[in-house]
């Protein structure tokens, strides 16, 4: 389920202006939706493997974020870059939060 939980993630990703705050941020749950069916017709994820889905991709991103905080925690310097994945990462954080019925939604729709 964590490795479809990353395929989600990719094939989801909506890629705006690169630069843009909400570039790769934001999941198209229709993409999701249409992933998750394909991916049933091979493999019949159970109901409890669908409800967990949403929550292994908001743990994904939480671990992404708290590993570079956990390094400055060590005393390594992070760099520009490692802060703005950081912001990214806090970035789909609140996407997944605010659309969490909506992506548990199109979770079952994978068992129809």
């Amino acid at each position: 389920m964590l490795d479809l939980a990353v395929a989600v993630h990719d094939v989801g990703k909506v890629y705006t202006r690169d630069g843009d705050d909400g570039n790769k941020v934001a999941l198209d749950l229709g993409r999701v939706t249409e992933l998750l069916a394909a991916y049933s017709w091979d493999v019949r994820p159970t109901s409890a493997e669908l409800e967990a889905l949403p929550l292994l991709l908001e743990a994904k991103r939480l671990k992404r974020g708290l590993g570079r905080r956990g390094r400055v925690r060590d005393g390594e310097t992070l760099s520009a870059n490692d802060y703005e994945k950081i912001r990214l990462e806090d970035q789909r954080l609140a996407w997944l939060d605010g659309h969490r019925d909506a992506l548990a939604a199109a979770c079952r729709g994978a068992l129809r």
